[in-house]
């Protein structure tokens, strides 16, 4: 008996250990989030309004839905930004800026979801990892609400006590109905990994895959906002120069 008691108490232990390390790393990857939404916004802004970024996606074949809700802004972790390409004309600027910028970001989506090269030194929490320990521990909770619940537990005990099972047949009673109610009140839940709705964005091609249709995008789209587009690559500097300041 002592055994069973082990691992009923047991099982249920390394459950909760489970889940409260799987939401460790939910608060992590929700912070990895904002750095992706930075990233993207970033790319946003530069590429001026809402139908220009959906344009630019659609020229490298990536639906633009779900990049398109990161707002278009400066980021605030502008000292995380690598250094800025140089180039010889506004134009080229422009382009190779926006390269940078995709560069940055096409990263940052890969590592969301899929994680930092093995050789990496970075943390690893990434969303395919907790949609793997989310189904681990969902599992886990389905044997134990089904296989080690209290009235499976409750059970076995009666099996070796003669004297229980004496009484049940004298008086009629048995433990089944308070066993139910055990069950339901100690039965855990599963992970409904939906209504965690955590942000999942796309796997964007490599850089060096669509270095010509952005090149070629970006020198279209020039002229059509060349002064916004100067003033806001402006902005970029002063804000990245501010920060390798502090």
């Amino acid at each position: 008996m002592s055994d069973v008691a082990d691992h009923f108490f047991g099982s249920r232990k390394e459950l909760e250990d489970m889940t409260e390390i799987f939401g460790s790393y939910l608060i992590k990857l929700r912070e990895k989030e904002d750095e992706l939404a930075e990233r993207a916004g970033l790319l946003n802004w530069l590429l001026i309004n809402a139908d220009t970024v959906s344009r630019f996606y659609e020229a490298i074949g990536v639906n633009p839905e779900k990049l398109l809700m990161a707002e278009p802004r400066l980021p605030d972790t502008t000292h995380k930004l690598e250094q800025m390409p140089f180039a010889f004309t506004a134009k080229g600027e422009f382009v190779k800026i926006v390269l940078w910028a995709y560069n940055a970001l096409q990263k940052a989506c890969y590592e969301h979801i899929n994680g930092y090269p093995e050789d990496s030194d970075c943390g690893d929490v990434y969303y395919k990892m907790l949609l793997k320990m989310a189904s681990l521990i969902n599992e886990k909770i389905c044997n134990i609400n089904t296989g080690m619940s209290p009235c499976c537990v409750l059970d076995f005990a009666r099996r070796f006590n003669p004297c229980s099972q004496g009484k049940e047949h004298i008086t009629g009673g048995t433990l089944d109905g308070y066993a139910f109610s055990i069950d339901s009140k100690l039965a855990y839940q599963p992970i409904a990994f939906e209504s965690l709705q955590l942000k999942s964005y796309p796997e964007l091609p490599e850089q060096n895959t669509v270095i010509s249709e952005i090149t070629l995008f970006c020198e279209k789209n020039y002229p059509d906002n060349k002064d916004e587009i100067r003033k806001r690559i402006a902005d970029l500097k002063r804000r990245i120069r501010i920060a390798s300041r502090r």
